[in-house]
């Protein structure tokens, strides 16, 4: 609607880069996730998680839904924006139902430039949303049927995707791997010296002195490499790229496996209690795995986006309105919402001494072991465990 502005993320699938972004809009003016959602009048924002929305509702949950960017009800609060409300089906009288299937898949689609340029193949892409609902009247054979009085509604929603996530990084060719820099140069062609760290610097000139092995100047003789850069050195990937630059950069290329699951569960009880009087129950479940980007299957993460994550998002609604005269009424809502985000490394669990006599007393010291993080210079910028392990849980 005019006024409204998707930001980051927004419109994209609810597993991959961004599982926070189903909510991601700006609506007159206001600041990117300071909207409001409500489903059947319950807030869907997590409050404690930078007031985004906590899952998105099915789309074939819901009877309409309404956007007000502006002359806002006083009963809504909490918002620098406008407000997002969602009102789900409701069974009848009659049986009703869909189901439904939408699938994709990487025979359809061509291949990424950088792929091609570098021989790859065409990245994995797979994805299926799958589903379906149904509602009516709450029957009991022989016992009870609810015409005009109860009524169910269900739904399923399933979503899959796997799909190839196009890399290219600069990693240490074979040389470098034993300590020999003699080839490392900037794109001029020029050596790039490597400073010797044991030895002081110059108090006069602030010159550095090159580190040498056996007179060859850039290079680390075997016993000059520290026991934790060794243990680390074959985390990364080797190179399997011809690099256009002196400096060999980008020296790798391939694809790392990226995507999830996402699976929500909706339930709804309908009761017409008299002419005066009706209640609704609203149960649902959102569960989202994230899988880990782990382009060399050794549990390093690349991308701040690598750890693997799960999140489990429960809303129970209880409405009950009541008419009390023909311009008076009563109307009721009790809502709940539980979101459980989970973020475990691959590498949980590992024995932190085989990096070095400096790590070993990490073991006792830290109950959560993984790969530490590592940085680099004019290498890939970062790899290892961006998370040590975050357990977050919210309830409203």
């Amino acid at each position: 609607v005019p006024g409204v502005v998707p930001q980051g993320g927004f419109g994209t699938a609810g597993v991959g880069p961004n599982i926070f972004a189903v909510g991601n809009v700006q609506i007159n003016g206001g600041e990117a996730n300071q909207s409001a959602s409500y489903w059947d009048g319950a807030p869907l924002m997590a409050i404690g998680n930078d007031n985004v929305q906590a899952f998105a509702p099915t789309q074939d949950a819901l009877q309409e839904f309404k956007v007000m960017t502006d002359d806002t009800p006083a009963q809504y609060d909490r918002f620098a924006g406008g407000i997002v409300s969602f009102t789900t089906k409701t069974g009848t009288n009659t049986l009703h139902g869909e189901g439904y299937e939408y699938i994709r898949n990487k025979v359809l689609n061509t291949n990424d430039y950088f792929n091609t340029q570098n021989g790859q193949p065409n990245p994995q892409f797979t994805q299926n949303q799958f589903g379906g609902n149904l509602g009516g009247p709450i029957v009991i054979p022989h016992l009870y049927h609810g015409k005009d009085k109860s009524f169910f509604f269900f739904s399923y929603d399933g979503f899959r995707i796997r799909q190839g996530m196009p890399l290219q990084f600069t990693v240490p060719t074979d040389a470098e791997r034993s300590g020999d820099f003699t080839s490392y140069e900037d794109n001029n062609g020029n050596m790039i010296p490597i400073y010797d760290p044991t030895l002081p610097v110059d108090p006069l000139t602030g010159n550095r002195q090159q580190i040498s092995c056996n007179g060859v100047l850039n290079k680390i003789c075997d016993g000059q490499i520290n026991p934790t850069a060794k243990a680390l050195i074959p985390l990364w990937g080797e190179p399997n790229a011809k690099s256009l630059t002196p400096a060999n950069l980008n020296n790798w290329v391939g694809n790392a496996s990226n995507g999830g699951n996402d699976d929500q569960y909706t339930g709804r009880v309908d009761l017409n209690l008299g002419e005066k009087q009706r209640m609704f129950v609203r149960y649902t479940r959102n569960n989202v795995l994230d899988l880990a980007v782990d382009p060399w299957h050794n549990n390093t993460y690349p991308l701040s986006i690598g750890d693997p994550q799960t999140m489990s998002v429960q809303q129970t609604v209880i409405n009950d309105a009541y008419t009390i005269t023909p311009k008076v009424i009563a109307d009721v809502n009790l809502g709940y919402l539980r979101e459980n985000d989970l973020q475990i490394p691959g590498s949980y669990g590992i024995d932190l001494s085989q990096y070095g006599s400096a790590w070993a007393a990490l073991n006792s010291v830290f109950p959560i072991h993984v790969y530490p993080q590592v940085n680099l210079a004019d290498f890939m910028t970062s790899f290892g465990s961006t998370q040590t392990g975050l357990v977050r849980s919210e309830e409203r």
